[in-house]
């Protein structure tokens, strides 16, 4: 009825890259991984006068778009799909249910990671805070133990039995400490 207008360029480059995204799905899903170029060509109708006009269009206009990832194998001539996009959804709703389950399964995982991820958050901060403690409570037993033995030189004593026996119990104000921070973060968190 009417002269059937010839296509623009943009939309012949648009329907070559569905047909390779049609034939890729459909053949790599029934036959295994690989598409021999001959069924590319044959789905293209002349479009391509040679095979390395057919690889530079899955290469630059397939590959680099991301509509496709894999290898072309020149000695097979074949496209060895890794992936591909899909054009559409199937109309019997299956793809899109499979499409939902894949997305609720991704959904979870990311969630346990997340929830995973906080609960490190706050055992690091809980080991910091008591990291920071013990520090505090080290650095005041060395200086009780400093003044202590400031004090006893101040007052003239030359007994270093006394002198040792402050140091001791600096030395187990520390031990205690160093103890009670170790038993604190090896417990089972109640939270």
């Amino acid at each position: 009825l009417y002269p059937a207008e010839p296509l623009p360029e943009a939309a012949i480059h648009k329907l070559r890259q569905l047909t390779v995204l049609s034939v890729v799905d459909a053949h790599a899903s029934d036959r295994g991984r690989s598409v021999p170029y001959d069924v590319l060509m044959a789905a293209m109708r002349g479009s391509f006068a040679t095979v390395r006009q057919l690889e530079a269009f899955l290469v630059n206009e397939c590959m680099y778009a991301g509509l496709v990832t894999g290898q072309l194998d020149q000695e097979r001539r074949c496209l060895d799909v890794a992936s591909c996009v899909h054009r559409d959804l199937a109309p019997d709703g299956k793809t899109l249910a499979s499409l939902e389950e894949r997305l609720a399964r991704w959904l979870k995982k990311t969630q346990g990671v997340f929830n995973a991820l906080a609960t490190n958050e706050v055992q690091l901060k809980t080991a910091q805070t008591q990291a920071a403690s013990h520090a505090a409570r080290q650095a005041s037993a060395v200086q009780q133990a400093r003044n202590a033995a400031r004090s006893l030189a101040s007052s003239g004593v030359d007994d270093y039995e006394g002198v040792a026996t402050c140091l001791a119990q600096a030395r187990d104000s520390v031990v205690r400490s160093a103890a009670e921070a170790a038993c604190r973060s090896t417990a089972p968190d109640k939270g």
